[in-house]
């Protein structure tokens, strides 16, 4: 009777970090189009950061991420994208959909305060259907290609248009790289040629409107969204939809979820403590749950961007430490689903958060240590800047992670830590 009850008893917060690791599939092996696919289908409507959206977050959960895929589904039409805000000059939160799903998942948009060439671009689309560059430029009246790019990107914020490949969306928010950078890192795309029109890279492709099929109610669409953050979340809490952007928060699906919850579909509990008593879980979601209450022998850790949805910090659960927040850039390691190290954008301010006790404190430090090498050494695009100066605001040559650091390869060098380069001139060596 003690085992049993142990095991319907909430969990500790640090398991739904190790869940939602193992939910998500971090560090998944599957590669191609078809795992691809999958992993959309439960990021569905989740706002993802423009900039990092490819390889920070589908290739985290894919063996060999190529941006090759992604074209070759939107080129199928399997896919599309929807930006949904932006986030500084040239970056923005999107939502990747299922084409034929993408209707009952999307928010009705207004069409409101909307500029005069704005308005001029939504009628021409109207009228004339999917429109390549030129024609949308002549339409609202010639002049600088520049300021009609920018009114289709404002279009792309306001959720009305979007294009039928990624080509833009990477021109849009790609950073400005030296000649060496640019040398250095190895191209990710197919052969290049040169273009024999005047066309801005952020405006190439077709463009289109993004709302125009069938009509859904709002309680289908309730419905729709609830489903899809279950899939997303596996366990999903009031505190999750605080990063998800649902527009009337937690009271707006809650009919949805108990509809479900009545018809025996999804069940409702307390299954994570420290969290909102009214929690909604997928039945093989709880298995695994509970599953997952004792950490494994071997130290389990995942590298994450800090917007990932498979990141529960700052989200469903709070951040271990004052001051941390999930900015675009920044990265969170987690060890047995703890939050071990928080690495601000630019990788040269690390938070460290270990345990009191040994030997966890020691076990999480060199487990952090290692995967953090790992991410440093990068991937198939090359090698990442990390250089670390300051540990928990204290100089990080000085503090006592730095010494687990350079037992993995860091080295010290001037006022921080950091990876040398392979003397073979091989990055990956």
């Amino acid at each position: 009777m003690a085992r049993l009850r142990r095991e319907i008893e909430a969990v500790e917060p640090a398991v739904l970090g190790r869940f939602a690791v193992s939910w998500h599939a971090i560090g998944g092996r599957r590669s191609g189009p078809d795992a691809l696919l999958d992993v959309i289908e439960q990021l569905q409507g989740a706002p993802l950061p423009a900039s990092i959206f490819e390889h920070e977050i589908l290739g985290a959960r894919l063996g060999h991420y190529s941006p090759d895929w992604l074209d070759a589904l939107a080129a199928a039409g399997e896919i599309r994208w929807v930006g949904l805000e932006p986030v500084g000059p040239r970056d923005g939160r999107i939502g990747l959909y299922l084409t034929d799903q993408m209707a009952a998942l999307l928010p009705g948009k207004a069409t409101d305060d909307l500029t005069e060439d704005e308005q001029v671009i939504l009628q021409w689309l109207a009228r004339q259907g999917a429109s390549f560059f030129d024609p949308l430029h002549a339409a609202a009246g010639g002049g600088f290609p520049t300021g009609t790019v920018e009114t289709i990107w404002k279009l792309v914020w306001h959720g009305l248009v979007t294009n039928d490949t990624f080509f833009a969306l990477r021109a849009y928010t790609a950073r400005r790289e030296s000649r060496r950078d640019a040398q250095r890192r190895r191209p990710a795309e197919g052969p290049k040629f040169r273009s024999r029109r005047l066309v801005p890279p952020a405006a190439e492709g077709r463009w289109s409107l993004v709302h125009g099929g069938g009509t859904v109610t709002g309680a289908e669409r309730m419905t729709s969204i609830a489903r899809q953050l279950l899939a997303r979340h596996g366990v999903l809490t009031r505190e999750a939809l605080a990063s998800e952007g649902v527009k009337g928060g937690f009271s707006s699906i809650y009919p949805a979820l108990k509809s479900m919850d009545d018809a025996g579909r999804v069940r409702r509990g307390y299954f994570v403590a420290g969290l909102g008593a009214t929690q909604f879980a997928q039945p093989g979601a709880l298995d695994l749950l509970r599953s997952l209450r004792e950490p494994a022998v071997d130290p389990q850790t995942a590298v994450l961007a800090a917007q990932d949805p498979a990141n529960p910090y700052g989200s469903s659960l709070g951040w271990p430490l004052p001051n941390l927040t999930r900015t675009v850039g920044s990265t969170v390691i987690l060890v047995d689903g703890e939050m071990t190290v928080y690495l601000s954008r630019g990788n040269r301010e690390l938070t460290l958060h270990l345990p009191d006790d040994e030997p966890f404190k020691t076990r999480r430090a060199r487990a952090a240590a290692a995967q953090l090498m790992a991410f440093a050494k990068g991937d198939a695009r090359g090698r990442r800047a990390v250089f670390v100066t300051t540990i928990n605001d204290e100089p990080a040559t000085g503090h006592p992670f730095a010494e687990f650091l350079v037992e993995v390869g860091f080295v010290r060098a001037g006022l921080g830590l950091h990876v040398p380069r392979p003397t073979g001139g091989d990055d990956d060596a």
